[in-house]
C-alpha cells in the first residue's frame, strides 16, 4: 500500500510532530520498530503526529542493498508499516 510523502511542514501550527529516523539494517531502529509503531498508535491524535524518516541504508548487503532509486526507498520503508 503505497502512501503519498508526507512532510513535517504540513503539520506547521496545526500538530506537533516526531520525527524517527532509521533504516532497515539499522540494528536500532530493527530493535525499536514494533515499539515505535505501537507509541504511535497509542498517542496519535490531532495535536501529535509521528513521522519515519527513511535514510541511506547503515548497513546495505545481500538481503537489503543500498537503494538505486526513490522507488527502491519507498519499497524498503513500507516494510516499516507492520
Amino acid at each position: 500500500m503505497a502512501v503519498a510523502p508526507r512532510h513535517a511542514d504540513n503539520f506547521r501550527g496545526e500538530r506537533n510532530v516526531v520525527l524517527v529516523f532509521g533504516s532497515g539494517t539499522c540494528p536500532m531502529t530493527a530493535g525499536s520498530i514494533r515499539g515505535l509503531n505501537a507509541l504511535a498508535e497509542e498517542l496519535r491524535s490531532d495535536e501529535l503526529e509521528f513521522l519515519f524518516v527513511y535514510v541511506r541504508e547503515a548497513h546495505p548487503g545481500e538481503n537489503q542493498p543500498a537503494h538505486q532509486s526513490w522507488e527502491d526507498k519507498v519499497d524498503a520503508a513500507e516494510r516499516f508499516r507492520t
